[in-house]
């Protein structure tokens, strides 16, 4: 399916920041309302772009996370930002009220959509791997980009994750 389709499919554009022999066999979930759009095998979910607006952001990871996932969704819905957000969710998984294992991989695509074509001219993608909690000193991982090295962000919060070089490419490579 030609790449300016896919945003016209929402399963199909969802499953985009996975590798081809992945995409098949994921779960699609519907961003706006949490519907599941698609029943999946391989255990990997995946998001649908966020409505209503010329911004593409696709993210997919364990299905394992899914209910913490979500919660995040639902506290965003309600307008919860920034740090009362990581202080929400980190007490939930505290109290093993929302599960988050040690750690999970997450694979993104991001970009603004071209008015005129209907695509992104360019996307930005990259993986990251969350941490709840995690000290970046304790792991050996600095703080900051420093062009060369994974970085940590929001270190010793329940949304601690690790940043992996993201790149820059044309629409017609995330194919």
């Amino acid at each position: 399916m030609p790449l300016a389709a896919q945003l016209t499919d929402p399963v199909a554009t969802a499953v985009l920041p996975l590798a081809d022999t992945l995409r098949a066999g994921a779960t699609v979930v519907n961003y706006a309302d949490n519907q599941v759009l698609r029943r999946g095998t391989n255990g990997i979910t995946c998001l649908t772009d966020r409505p209503a607006d010329n911004r593409l952001s696709l993210v997919c990871y364990p299905s394992a996370v899914e209910g913490y996932m979500r919660r995040g969704r639902e506290l965003s819905a309600e307008g919860i930002r920034g740090n009362e957000y990581r202080a929400i969710l980190g007490a939930e998984v505290k109290t093993g009220a929302l599960y988050f294992p040690s750690g999970v991989l997450l694979r993104n695509v991001s970009g603004t959509i071209n008015d005129a074509t209907g695509v992104p001219d360019s996307v930005r993608v990259w993986v990251e791997f969350l941490l709840p909690f995690a000290d970046a000193a304790a792991l050996g991982i600095p703080l900051f980009d420093s062009g060369l090295d994974p970085w940590m962000m929001s270190a010793g919060t329940v949304a601690a994750h690790v940043m992996v070089r993201y790149r820059w490419v044309t629409w017609d490579e995330v194919e």
